[in-house]
């Protein structure tokens, strides 16, 4: 009986048993002791023989060198199949590893504790005996240096459950590593549900600190997904009484916060504000909407914006990035009441943090000299040429609008007090010629246009009336005001 060692070339005999009386007809390993190998003569006689450590060393093959020997000594045990050992000192070393950051030779040494997957029968057949051969060669070497397919669970004494259970998920925790480390967003959005049922089941089973920086790599690559990951994250912590362990994750997803301090040191609001898990989730939530109406391609759903933010949004916003997006969506609609109240509401609430000095700074810089282009741009609009007025129709509303800032905003950057009234002025010389070139056409026989000079005049009288019924002119611009209504009412 001979034992062939195929591991090595040329393939040799590595054992050979000749006791026999006459010849072999049969040989087999036994069913409770793998290293026994049975022969039968064809007399009857029945020889056992036991490969021992001393006998198989040669033969183990190692993929570490001579120097990694905690390495060796895992494949070691694996390769005798002492799983509950082998498995222990590789949970250990992996861990070791880990904490250096050795994130794949750790994974290396988990896999060594998991069996390897049967090929498929219904694979195509390979073409050539070459081809075949070389195969199986690999197959062969795949299959002894690691945990077989299908090993028999008789055959060695079988790991505790609670360190399988613990390699399951310090591989998981080491994949991630992994991925996080080579920024592959897209594989960790693929284990999305895997992480999210591993949480409900056990929702220590994974670091806050690994979830912070999987997130903050899947937000790169899937902004939407990520928000959505997050937020079902959110609700298993919710459902299982565990909404502290979540709040540094929240605060990750929702930084910028309008309550950031230049400092490592959390402030006092945001930490009271995420401790809030109904609130934080809603404030996920309403990112994710906000967000997929921001980035659609439909010109619709961008007038939906601010609709949306006045229907829908928390009652705080912490999100620095939404409040931004809000208030440059009622700029970009020239919803300039609207903006100023807003800002200055705002100012309020971030006194002291810097958010406050970003909106302070915004609206003396870049947000006043939007204004200013409005303002010009409507200037020029209602000096169209003579021969076609009714093109000045359309910026008439832009007076209004101009009425409403100084007249309907609680408070207004000293820049644009100084720069509107005298401003409005000019507008309102600009608006009585408009309308009275409108009203030279209406008169003319080749009138083109149904819109009525008199009728716009007394539309606009009216929403300048409604807009400040109850209310005394502000003193600083009411000589501007009084002068544009008393204008719209002579026609």
């Amino acid at each position: 009986m001979k034992i062939w060692n195929l591991n090595l070339r040329p393939h040799r005999v590595a054992a050979s048993i000749s006791d026999f009386m006459s010849s072999l007809v049969g040989v087999g390993f036994s069913r409770s002791e793998p290293y026994i190998c049975f022969g039968a003569s064809l007399n009857g006689q029945l020889t056992a023989v036991e490969m021992k450590p001393e006998f198989l060393e040669p033969l183990i093959q190692s993929r570490f060198s001579s120097d990694e020997k905690e390495e060796r000594d895992v494949e070691h045990e694996i390769y005798f199949r002492n799983f509950a050992s082998g498995f222990n000192k590789a949970f250990q070393l992996a861990q070791k590893l880990k904490n250096g950051s050795k994130f794949e030779p750790a994974l290396h040494i988990l896999e060594l504790c998991y069996e390897r997957i049967p090929p498929d029968p219904e694979a195509e057949p390979l073409t050539t005996n070459i081809t075949a051969a070389k195969t199986f060669e690999e197959d062969l070497k795949q299959y002894s240096y690691f945990i077989p397919p299908n090993f028999p669970e008789y055959l060695s004494k079988p790991a505790e459950p609670a360190i399988t259970g613990k390699i399951e998920l310090l591989k998981l925790s080491l994949e991630l590593f992994k991925f996080v480390h080579q920024n592959a967003g897209d594989e960790l959005l693929e284990r999305s549900k895997e992480i999210c049922d591993l949480i409900q089941n056990n929702p220590d089973s994974i670091a806050n600190d690994v979830l912070v920086q999987v997130l903050e790599t899947t937000s790169t690559h899937d902004y939407l997904r990520s928000l959505q990951f997050a937020q079902d994250l959110g609700e298993i912590f919710k459902t299982k009484n565990k909404w502290n362990d979540f709040i540094p994750i929240a605060k990750s997803v929702l930084r910028p916060t309008i309550y950031e301090n230049g400092s490592e040191k959390p402030s006092t609001q945001i930490t009271a504000a995420l401790s809030n898990a109904n609130d934080i989730l809603d404030q996920i939530d309403f990112l994710k909407e906000a967000t997929k109406l921001q980035w659609s391609a439909n010109p619709q759903d961008e007038d939906e914006l601010i609709p949306f933010y006045e229907g829908h949004r928390p009652k705080l916003i912490l999100s620095a990035s939404l409040q931004r997006i809000f208030l440059n969506a009622l700029l970009q609609r020239h919803q300039y009441n609207k903006f100023y109240n807003y800002s200055f509401s705002l100012l309020k609430i971030v006194e002291g943090f810097e958010f406050q000095a970003y909106l302070s700074k915004a609206l003396k810089t870049e947000w006043f000299a939007r204004l200013q282009d409005y303002v010009q741009e409507c200037q020029v609009g209602l000096q169209t040429s003579s021969d076609q007025p009714w093109e000045t129709v359309k910026y008439y509303d832009s007076v209004i609008e101009i009425v409403k800032i100084l007249e309907t905003c609680e408070a207004l950057p000293s820049s644009v007090t100084s720069y509107l009234p005298p401003n409005l002025k000019q507008l309102t010389l600009d608006l009585e010629n408009a309308l009275l070139e409108l009203k030279k056409v209406n008169t003319a026989s080749s009138n083109k246009t149904k819109v009525q000079a008199n009728k716009e005049a007394k539309r606009l009288a009216n929403e300048i009336d409604s807009v400040i019924k109850g209310k005394m002119v502000n003193k600083q611009w009411k000589k501007e005001v009084s002068g544009l209504l008393s204008m719209l009412k002579s026609f």
